[in-house]
C-alpha cells in the first residue's frame, strides 16, 4: 500500500551487526520494480529489511519494519 503523507519504504541489508541503506521507494502498482544496487553481491547479506521512514530516508532503521526476508547463499 502507499505509506501515509511525509513517508517512504527504504530498503536495509543486514550482515552481523552492520545495516546498509539500499534506497527508498514508493509503490508505483502491482507491476512495478525497484532496482537495489550495492557494491557487493546480495548473498554477503543475511537479511533484507523495508521499514517506513520519513521522506528523504533515515540514517538507521527507525520505523515499523513491513517486510523482512532472509539472504545469502544456502547449502
Amino acid at each position: 500500500p502507499q505509506p501515509p503523507a511525509g513517508h517512504v519504504y527504504q530498503i536495509w541489508l543486514i550482515q552481523d551487526q552492520t545495516v546498509e541503506s539500499a534506497g527508498t521507494f514508493l509503490p508505483q502498482g502491482m507491476d512495478s520494480w525497484t532496482i537495489i544496487r550495492t557494491t557487493r553481491s546480495p548473498l554477503d547479506y543475511e537479511l533484507i529489511r523495508v521499514t517506513l521512514e520519513p521522506v528523504g530516508g533515515s540514517t538507521t532503521p527507525s520505523g515499523p519494519v513491513v517486510l523482512e526476508g532472509r539472504l545469502g547463499a544456502t547449502v
